[in-house]
């Protein structure tokens, strides 16, 4: 019997039973501060120690229970070893907090108390096992996977200003996060580790999912009154364009008057006295129409290559497959047309401005013209609306994110005047 103290008995039949239990603990493999699962049943629990052959159990909705040694399987002292644990965000909390943004999805940090320097003894390290069991359970383990970021580490993988606001009582905890950016976030709450049962978890869980819905709705709220007061900014701007183009063209028809006038008179007091001018003025309108003639084939063949040019691109549109953005940031244009009716179109925050570009030329093409009857110069620039520049030929190998385009921005398609 090595390893076993029998000072204390002092009957044959204490012995056998001292044996008995000994056994059933060491066939059972139990460790003191381990996890396990049922025999039968296969119901996870972490067993704070092993007594006699008998095992005290704790449960991830927060009971616990006597149980013998001999039923239960022993998992090991790890939580990765626990089954339906959460999908764990890989890299660190930054990219988590990055890839919970742009994915518009809750981040749920778990701080554990074994990871943190700050934070040890058997309460902390009993605290930790317990929220890992609680995090493994069937029913917090689908709404985790399914509608957060799941992130685990400790207060040592963390700066200073992230575990203060994540772990103001130290680790182990679990914080409900709300991302503002890729690089800010509000704390929802934090659920200290030894609150952390199944339903406490699924309680605080679920407010930050309405957190998280608030959030979104009031955003796009926002974007819904930024959009109609920049609409009524750019009326504005197009109505005063209208008005500056309406006096130059009239200005523009006084001169020609006044030029054709002129050169009238002119005409007029200097008759034409010689043959060889009654020649010239013979040949003048034909050569004059033959040059007309030329003039106007050159235009048509220009405008008939620029119209296959627009096709092509249309045709590329078209054609080409849908794709989510590689890098999860998307950037949705609203294209604001001289005539002032506007087309939209949702690009990856990837793609380069020279495919706006492309799409801003063949746009009449495409189905986001809804069957009007658009009008894209044949030479024009793109600006932008807020900032108010212009985007220049150098922006054009720049992607939208680069830009400031992402993730919504407006567009005005403007004349260009060579």
């Amino acid at each position: 019997m090595r390893g076993i103290d029998f000072s204390h008995c002092r009957e044959r039949s204490e012995l056998e039973e001292l044996w008995k239990t000994s056994s059933s603990a060491q066939v059972s493999g139990l460790q003191d501060e381990s996890f396990a699962v049922l025999r039968e049943g296969g119901r996870q629990c972490w067993v704070e120690f092993v007594d006699e052959g008998d095992a005290l159990c704790h449960w991830e909705d927060g009971s616990d229970a006597m149980l013998p040694a001999a039923d239960l399987l022993p998992l090991g002292t790890s939580a990765s070893a626990l089954q339906g644990a959460p999908r764990i965000c890989e890299g660190g909390f930054e990219a988590a907090r990055s890839h919970a943004f742009a994915s518009s999805m809750l981040l749920v940090v778990a701080l554990d108390a074994n990871s943190s320097s700050t934070d040890k003894g058997a309460a902390a390290l009993k605290a930790t096992a317990l929220q890992s069991l609680a995090l493994a359970s069937e029913e917090l383990n689908a709404l985790l996977n399914e509608n957060s970021i799941f992130w685990r580490g400790g207060c040592s993988d963390l700066r200073e200003p992230q575990w203060q606001q994540l772990a103001p009582q130290g680790a182990p905890c679990i914080a409900m996060v709300l991302p503002l950016a890729a690089d800010a976030m509000k704390v929802l709450s934090v659920t200290e580790g030894s609150g952390c049962s199944v339903q406490a978890l699924v309680e605080v869980f679920v407010a930050a999912l309405e957190a998280l819905q608030s959030h979104q709705e009031a955003a796009q709220a926002r974007l819904v009154c930024e959009e109609a007061l920049l609409r009524q900014e750019q009326d504005a701007e197009f109505q005063e364009a209208l008005a500056m183009d309406r006096s130059r063209a009239e200005a523009e028809d006084r001169a020609k008057e006044v030029e054709a006038e002129e050169r009238s008179n002119k005409m007029a007091s200097e008759p034409n006295t010689s043959a060889e001018s009654d020649l010239v003025n013979d040949a003048t309108p034909k050569d004059a129409v033959k040059r007309t003639s030329q003039v106007a084939q050159e235009m048509e063949e220009d405008a008939q290559a620029r119209a296959a040019k627009i096709r092509r691109l249309a045709a590329d549109f078209l054609a080409a497959v849908p794709t989510p953005p590689t890098d999860g940031i998307s950037a949705r244009l609203v294209l604001r047309l001289p005539s002032g009716e506007r087309v939209e179109r949702t690009f990856g925050g990837e793609e380069c401005l020279s495919r706006v570009r492309a799409w801003a030329a063949c746009c009449p093409e495409l189905p986001e013209a809804r069957e009007r009857v658009l009008h894209v110069p044949l030479n024009f620039d793109l600006a932008m609306a807020f900032p108010n520049r212009k985007l220049l030929a150098d922006d054009d190998t720049k992607t939208l994110a680069e830009l400031g385009l992402t993730p919504s921005a407006a567009l005005f398609l403007i004349v260009r005047e060579d």
